[in-house]
């Protein structure tokens, strides 16, 4: 557009005056004019590709070649649009032409040049889409692990918590993490609400709760009797923090009452609450302990609850093989039993 312009204006500037001076019986003087219109016009022929060049650069700024825009995120480049338009389109087999002829046609669209051919192109597009999801899947489990280690840092709270006289200071701390996590979850606000609501009604039952748990009354191999505990499930996570690698075991079992529901003093509904405890084992070394953590409304029916509990194990300079942690129930464990 911009080199058309162009050559009205010198069509325009040097005819009026060859139209004049043929008028004017001085026609032997245009040939010299033609001339220099002619090395004008030779030279707009090399310059006129610049033009061109800026007039489409800022009209096809959403299409960038290459290495443009966030190429760090899914579809932020024309790479990865071109890439993900050809998958949803099922053009990946360049031995059929009308899979080739589609992907060169949305090459063109993303302004991308397939010298190498084509599927060179789609390879090229591919790995670089791989590489972006790998990058997602490293900051997710960066998050996990800070998820983890924060949760590691509430358990040993509710753990020591566990040994307070005030026996109801676990379950009020617990509710209030629950309060301050639920007031971050991205959720619809009703549904916020309502859970906000109940836990504040479990808040305030927690502050003038009886124990009725006594050593002469009901030790805790009665209240370990009272629960069906099931096989403890384990996951490993990697972690480095402070120049060491470390393993952060996560343990969870499914606890709950071998009644359809506890009842302390014949008729009044109650709860088992406290921890339990598993052995954990790198292959057939024992390595640690664990302490499982109670909910906090703690078990107080036949309904499934989870147990949960972190560690941080330091690798042995043998970790280099494949190591295969395990759990064992232990029967230590610390447990009361209160109203509710």
């Amino acid at each position: 557009m911009l080199t058309a312009i162009f050559v009205l204006l010198l069509i325009v500037f040097f005819g009026g005056p060859i139209v004049f001076l043929a008028a004017a019986g001085l026609a032997v003087f245009a040939p010299i004019i033609v001339i220099v219109l002619l090395f004008f016009l030779l030279a707009l022929g090399i310059s006129g590709g610049v033009f061109d060049g800026l007039e489409n650069k800022s009209k096809s700024h959403d299409y960038l070649p290459s290495r443009y825009k966030n190429d760090s995120v899914i579809a932020g480049s024309n790479l990865d649009r071109f890439f993900m338009e050809c998958v949803l389109a099922k053009c990946d087999d360049f031995s059929i032409q009308s899979n080739t002829l589609k992907a060169e046609g949305l090459a063109r669209k993303y302004n991308l040049k397939y010298t190498s051919g084509i599927d060179s192109l789609y390879q090229m597009a591919m790995n670089n889409h791989k590489r972006i999801v790998s990058n997602y899947s490293e900051l997710r489990n960066a998050a996990e692990i800070l998820d983890l280690r924060e949760k590691y840092e509430r358990f040993q709270i509710y753990r020591n918590l566990s040994h307070n006289v005030d026996k109801q200071e676990k379950t009020r701390i617990m509710l209030t993490d629950m309060l301050a996590d639920i007031g971050n979850q991205d959720i619809a606000t009703d549904v916020k609400i309502a859970k906000i609501d109940c836990l504040q009604k479990e808040l305030e039952n927690a502050r003038d709760l009886k124990i009725v748990y006594k050593d002469r009354e009901v030790d805790q191999s009665g209240l370990f009797g009272l629960l069906t505990i099931g096989e403890p499930s384990i996951q490993v996570f990697s972690d480095y923090k402070d120049g060491k690698h470390r393993d952060i075991v996560h343990v969870e079992v499914t606890v709950r009452a071998k009644e359809e529901q506890l009842f302390v003093d014949g008729n009044i509904p109650a709860m088992i609450d406290g921890y339990l405890r598993v052995n954990i084992y790198n292959d057939q070394r024992r390595v640690s302990d664990m302490e499982l953590i109670l909910p906090a409304m703690g078990v107080s029916s036949s309904q499934t609850v989870k147990a949960i509990g972190i560690i941080f194990v330091n690798k042995y300079a043998d970790a280099g093989r494949s190591i295969t942690y395990s759990a064992r129930l232990s029967r230590r464990y610390y447990l009361w039993i209160r109203e509710i």
